[in-house]
């Protein structure tokens, strides 16, 4: 029955945690040739991550002896490398010859796992830009709020005359042209900064720990970056308008985004005069 069933199944003694049977399902699961496994420890099969497979292997085991059943997710690695996602579920069975042995009954759900990233990524990121979205930006503006990270600074940027773009030249010139402002803002800004596109043409940072000259530095990166950009892009260069306000503890950073909006419209109506 084992040998003939749709699922991975493994057998291995609860004494040395020794793998003493494998179907043909589990070893093709894993990438084994028949009988491969037999009499190695099973912690073979887990992936290297945060813990090690030893690890890994002792907490499901303590579990085991606890509650007489282990059901959850599982980070695993074939024979040649490669790291997989399966569903296991493991019980207690007493064996004639290897005497109290735990069963585990394995399916792989890497396309699943795959999918629920790809989900929690989306929530989060704009589509078109690569960079976080409104409503996450929002979230970690009230997790900053609330955390001892300031002085925080906050960056408001526009992109100029981008309509003008889309109704010349079509939504695709203003897609890319708005996707290379992204890339610049990744490159201006530091890896624990909060860069999102907040839908149209504006964008914003949440800088922590940052004071009003750190913002001026990277404010300075920016426009340093957006003019190296335009080098090799003379037809639809980037043009920006940029606004900046720091706030102290205790100061709501509602109102300081508000106040650096006000200066980005500011730097973009003496750009029209």
């Amino acid at each position: 029955m084992m040998a003939n069933i749709t699922d991975g199944i493994l057998l291995y003694k609860s004494s040395d945690e020794k793998i003493v049977f494998t179907n043909p399902q589990f070893e093709q699961l894993f990438g084994y040739e028949a009988g491969e496994l037999i009499g190695k420890h099973v912690s073979i099969l887990n992936q290297p991550s945060v813990k090690s497979p030893k690890d890994v292997t002792k907490e499901i085991s303590a579990s085991l002896k606890e509650n007489g059943i282990w059901d959850g997710e599982i980070q695993n690695i074939k024979k040649d490398g490669t790291p997989f996602w399966c569903h296991a579920s493991i019980s207690t069975f007493t064996h004639n010859v290897y005497g109290k042995v735990w069963v585990a009954v394995q399916q792989d759900i890497t396309a699943r796992k795959q999918a629920e990233v790809e989900l929690q990524y989306l929530s989060t990121h704009d589509a078109l830009t690569g960079l976080y979205n409104r409503a996450f930006f929002d979230e970690e503006m009230k997790r900053f709020e609330r955390g001892r990270q300031f002085p925080i600074s906050l960056v408001m940027v526009d992109v100029d005359d981008l309509k003008i773009l889309n109704d010349t030249r079509g939504h695709a010139a203003g897609d890319q042209l708005l996707q290379r402002t992204a890339q610049v803002l990744t490159k201006s800004f530091r890896s624990e900064d909060i860069v999102a596109r907040l839908g149209g043409d504006e964008f914003a940072a949440l800088l922590p720990n940052a004071d009003a000259k750190i913002a001026r530095q990277a404010l300075q990166r920016l426009r340093n970056n957006a003019l190296k950009q335009n080098e090799g892009e003379v037809e639809v260069p980037i043009s920006i308008s940029i606004g900046v306000s720091t706030a102290e503890k205790g100061q709501d950073l509602n109102l300081v985004i508000k106040q650096a909006d006000e200066f980005m419209y500011q730097e973009k109506s003496k750009r029209k005069e």
